[in-house]
């Protein structure tokens, strides 16, 4: 397993190589760029030929890492065999839990026993996904500098510089594929689906418990209206902030869409209703006063204007769920809301079948990737236009690493647009690519039909599409594609990292700051932040190129910083426990 890593510590000192090339050209004359480049080519081929003698030492180490955690965990689930016969150990109703740990036996936390032990692969996961989060943040970082230089050279030099640019790519991508590999390896796989298979049963009992009280009458009651004046997505996310402060107060939530911008029949027209016991709530309610209210019936005003402002607010996720979820999870708010979100897009039997039949005829099936061109009205105000090609640089990296462990019959993209020419452009430009498109969804999602009974199925098409996807190019500065990505959760184990957006991160409107921490110092230069181990930052975005910017709260200067030298600072709260 040890030589998986090998690719890791080759992206490393090609990193080197890279940044001493980078340099090299920004303080060397003209005629002095080709030699550069034949020095950089001599370094890469140095390193192919004896990167296993280089690396052995710390690859050795790495091994015996890695074989004294097996270790450990032979010991602890009571399996002294070798790694080959651990799963014919695990009975057949155990084997999601495999490696042999009660994930969700909490009478043991104060012990050595299963408990700890989960804590420990938990935190080994987290390891990892930040393992790749490194490598990733690496490779922006390379391509953005690499691509300074080959934008100003010509020639033979300009073509040294791609050919150099494209091997750092499959060096990354190796990488990549193992440290996701490694996450595999050893019953890990069918343990985060066991973690997962948990974290979603015991989200949506609790939904299920709140949501369908003995007495309604009784019961504490939320009412959210749906008529917020915006788009489609926009609405979505203003119902899930309403479900998301209703659990964390503890009260039913109530949908009040009889009357809806989009569709004459209402909510109910397309979607379950909130509640199979309690939709009423009478006359009498009072507005929101905070979380503490002890009125019977309150009703949200839009995220907004929202004061006092909830403790259950975006990116916060209930105390009850952390644990877990950042076990087997890159991003667990994206996870809390994709459920949110799945259990209020419950379609109706007859959208759920149209839906299904559209899809069957449309041909789609696996691997997929979806892309989300976003036009029309949003150019130029809250967002900047693409081009189709700049979704496509992100379909050829994902299919490349794709194909490195799986053989692909078909690149398949399915593309949704409310501009319905960005099918024919894309179908003339990556002719070797087959699209799949809903022809109806992107002519009722212009401007002129968008709030029509067409163009209210055609954008919920749209995204439950994308959402079943494998993978996403899009702007999340679009809310279709951020609903499609927090969909997408429910789907897979973790799908926290299965998209690149063109623009901003992912981010709620409305939403209680977005922190990161440093977990490693930072020198300044270059204008980038200083940064010590510690210090939280209030992020204004990712750049994409191995910077992000934010605001050191420590120091109050805002700027640019490291990617890989933070981590996520997750909010959390806790919900009020409902008795059945």
């Amino acid at each position: 397993m040890f030589r998986r890593w090998v690719p890791v510590f080759a992206l490393l000192w090609l990193a080197l190589v890279a940044y001493m090339g980078w340099n090299i050209f920004t303080s060397t004359s003209d005629d002095k760029t080709e030699e550069v480049v034949a020095q950089l080519g001599q370094c890469k081929r140095r390193l192919a030929a004896n990167s296993l003698d280089h690396l052995h030492s710390q690859i050795r180490d790495l091994k015996q890492e890695l074989e004294e955690t097996k270790r450990k965990l032979s010991a602890a689930t009571g399996d002294h065999s070798n790694a080959r016969n651990s799963e014919k150990e695990c009975p057949p109703c155990e084997k999601p839990q495999c490696p042999k740990i009660a994930a969700d036996d909490t009478s043991a936390r104060t012990s050595d026993g299963p408990w700890t032990q989960t804590k420990n692969i938990r935190k080994r996961e987290k390891l990892r996904r930040r393992l790749l989060n490194t490598v990733r943040e690496m490779w922006f970082y390379i391509r953005r500098q690499l691509g300074k230089v080959k934008s100003s050279a010509s020639g033979d030099t300009k073509t040294g510089v791609t050919n150099i640019m494209e091997d750092l790519q499959d060096y990354y991508q190796a990488a990549a594929v193992d440290i996701v590999g490694l996450g595999d390896e050893g019953g890990m796989k069918e343990w985060r689906q066991g973690q997962a298979n948990l974290a979603s049963s015991m989200i949506n009992k609790r939904i299920e418990k709140l949501q369908n009280p003995s007495d309604c009458s009784a019961a504490k009651r939320l009412v959210c209206d749906i008529g917020k004046g915006c788009g489609f997505g926009c609405q979505m996310h203003h119902v899930f902030y309403c479900m998301s402060t209703a659990f964390g107060t503890g009260r039913t939530f109530i949908m009040q869409g009889q009357s809806w911008s989009y569709s004459r029949s209402g909510w109910n027209g397309v979607f379950l209703p909130s509640s199979e016991k309690c939709e009423s709530f009478g006359t009498s309610f009072n507005m929101w006063k905070g979380d503490s209210d002890s009125s019977d019936v309150v009703k949200m005003p839009i995220i907004d204007g929202v004061n006092p402002r909830p403790k259950s607010l975006p990116l916060a996720v209930p105390t009850e769920f952390i644990d877990i979820i950042e076990g087997f999870h890159t991003y667990p708010s994206v996870y809390w809301f994709g459920h949110l979100a799945r259990y209020i897009m419950r379609y109706t039997p007859t959208i759920k079948q149209s839906f299904e039949k559209r899809l069957e005829d449309m041909g789609f099936k696996h691997p997929i990737v979806g892309i989300h061109v976003r036009r029309t009205d949003k150019i130029n105000t809250e967002a900047a236009f693409h081009a189709v090609p700049e979704y496509m640089v992100h379909v050829e990296e994902w299919y490349r690493e794709l194909e490195r462990t799986t053989k692909v019959d078909k690149r398949r993209v399915y593309l949704a647009s409310d501009d319905p020419n960005a099918i024919n452009e894309a179908r003339k430009a990556f002719p070797d690519y087959e699209f799949l498109n809903d022809k109806s969804s992107s002519m009722s999602a212009g401007v002129g039909a968008r709030y029509s009974e067409e163009g209210l199925k055609g954008v919920m098409f749209d995204i439950e599409v994308l959402s079943r996807t494998d993978f996403l190019s899009c702007t999340f500065s679009s809310q279709v594609c951020r609903v499609a990505y927090e969909l997408m959760q429910v789907i897979h184990i973790d799908a926290g990292d299965k998209f690149r957006s063109l623009d901003d991160i992912y981010y709620f409107g409305g939403q209680r700051g977005h922190d990161q921490r440093a977990i490693y110092p930072h020198t300044s230069r270059d204008g980038t932040l200083e940064m010590q181990v510690g210090d939280v930052f209030g992020v204004a975005g990712n750049h994409w190129d191995g910077y992000s910017k934010g605001t050191n709260r420590r120091t109050g200067r805002v700027g640019m910083y490291p990617s890989y030298k933070v981590e996520e600072v997750q909010q959390t709260y806790d919900a009020v426990q409902v008795q059945a």
